[in-house]
């Protein structure tokens, strides 16, 4: 994130340190929590970065994760080839969630209306808003078709020759990884080019690394899906608006994530003072989701401290 906002000539920024470059306007962390009762759902960057930036400010927080571990979409991150520094990135947000003792961390607990209402929060957080986008095609609700959020987190199981629908940083991951299990991978973009708005830094690296493993993918642009079948994907070309079929025995998915508005509308409906963080809000990077709960946490003025 660093590399890419330098060599854009754009304002430095860090994934890892969202007060980056802006240091002067997050000078002084005000500390007037007085111990009131916050609560932030979801527990991957932006909800941990929210949680302890609150708690630093003495709040008490109350962090719930349906899941049986910290993380959140990090912990799918990391499982492609290279991974190692977001790995270590995960385990170091945790790590800083875990020391502070004003945060109580509650895993394998779904977040209720009911039960955090029982908590009496003066604000809530949600950083757990986000899911896979699915098209509404024919054929997608086949049992050959498969998210690669699924996938990396092994709820899915992949089969024979697959086709990767969407070449952004979490397709091709996902693809080298597929290629690194034995697989014959053919990657479908409908853009003109491969990775659309990646850095080109990391989208070469990404792509050479890629061409000379033994079983090189298939780049295939310009090309829409339209449907799937058991017998792969249906396109059509952008250019010609010729259509074609992708063999393939399963389909995965990457093309983005959405932010899941049945999962929020109850909270901001019950509570007044909800914020929305990271893809909860509008899907992004980790930096984004990084800036945003640190940003959120920071200027958060429930109504009980303003009177």
């Amino acid at each position: 994130m660093c590399f890419q906002a330098l060599s854009e000539g754009k304002h430095t920024v860090c994934a890892v340190n969202p007060r980056t470059g802006r240091e002067r306007e997050f000078s002084g962390l005000t500390k007037d929590g007085d111990g009131q009762s916050v609560v932030v759902i979801g527990g991957g960057p932006g909800g941990m970065e929210a949680a302890k930036t609150l708690a630093d400010r003495n709040f008490k927080v109350t962090l719930f994760d349906s899941g049986d571990e910290l993380g959140g979409t990090l912990n799918l991150a990391v499982v492609p080839p290279f991974k190692d520094k977001i790995e270590l990135f995960r385990d170091h947000l945790i790590n800083q969630v875990n020391k502070r003792e004003n945060i109580e961390v509650r895993l394998g607990e779904t977040a209720t209306v009911e039960n955090v209402k029982a908590l009496d929060p003066v604000g809530v957080f949600i950083a757990a808003g986000a899911k896979p986008i699915i098209p509404m095609l024919p054929g997608m609700d086949g049992s050959t078709v498969v998210t690669a959020e699924d996938y990396l987190a092994e709820k899915a199981k992949v089969k024979g020759k697959v086709v990767v629908v969407g070449s952004g940083m979490t397709g091709l991951e996902t693809a080298e990884k597929l290629i690194n299990e034995g697989h014959e991978v053919t990657i479908v973009e409908k853009a003109k080019d491969i990775g659309p708005g990646m850095n080109p830094t990391l989208l070469i690296d990404q792509t050479t690394r890629m061409k000379k493993l033994d079983k090189a993918p298939v780049f295939m642009t310009n090309k829409q899906m339209i449907g799937a079948s058991d017998q792969g994907i249906k396109t059509l070309d952008s250019i010609d608006h010729s259509m074609g079929v992708v063999p393939a025995d399963t389909v995965v998915l990457s093309l983005g994530v959405a932010p899941d508005k049945t999962g929020t509308e109850p909270f901001v409906a019950a509570f007044p003072e909800t914020k929305l963080i990271g893809d909860a809000s509008q899907s992004g990077q980790i930096a984004d989701a990084m800036k945003d709960g640190y940003t959120k946490a920071y200027v958060f003025e429930p109504e009980v401290v303003k009177q």
